[in-house]
């Protein structure tokens, strides 16, 4: 609260509705306007079995977004680094085409990260990030 990271006069409701639908992109502000999470993008081998406008549904009803779906959203919300923490599933050079930054540093899915991983990589990436940042005390 002290950093201004959260302001709760200046959170709109309606806004983190709207992108907590998988609908929308399935979003979520850990640190709003800094850093977002999301469902990973998904290529589903030979395609989407059936296409309902921009989500694709596998044969087993697993339901996920392409690239292309969320390249416009990141880039309306100003989206400039992506932190990709699981097994590659999608291509990220859509991604780095569209000027948005990539690191991958991958764990198990559904599991801890390492602390390496955390101490040495995601950090320096948060601090870095939060460093271009002018925030007022």
């Amino acid at each position: 609260m002290k950093l201004k990271w959260y302001e709760p006069d200046k959170f709109d409701l309606s806004i983190y509705k709207f992108y907590k639908k998988f609908e929308n992109g399935y979003l979520t502000w850990i640190i709003p306007g800094k850093f977002v999470a999301c469902k990973t993008p998904d290529v589903h081998p030979g395609g989407c079995c059936s296409s309902l406008g921009d989500i694709c549904v596998t044969i087993d009803q697993s339901r996920y977004h392409p690239v292309d779906f969320y390249l416009p959203i990141f880039q309306k919300l100003g989206i400039k680094h992506i932190i990709r923490l699981n097994e590659p599933k999608y291509d990220k050079s859509k991604f780095i085409e569209a000027g948005i930054e990539f690191t991958d540093l991958y764990f198990e899915d559904c599991t801890a990260p390492p602390n390496v991983l955390i101490k040495r990589k995601l950090l320096e990436l948060f601090y870095k990030s939060l460093k271009s940042v002018t925030t007022p005390l």
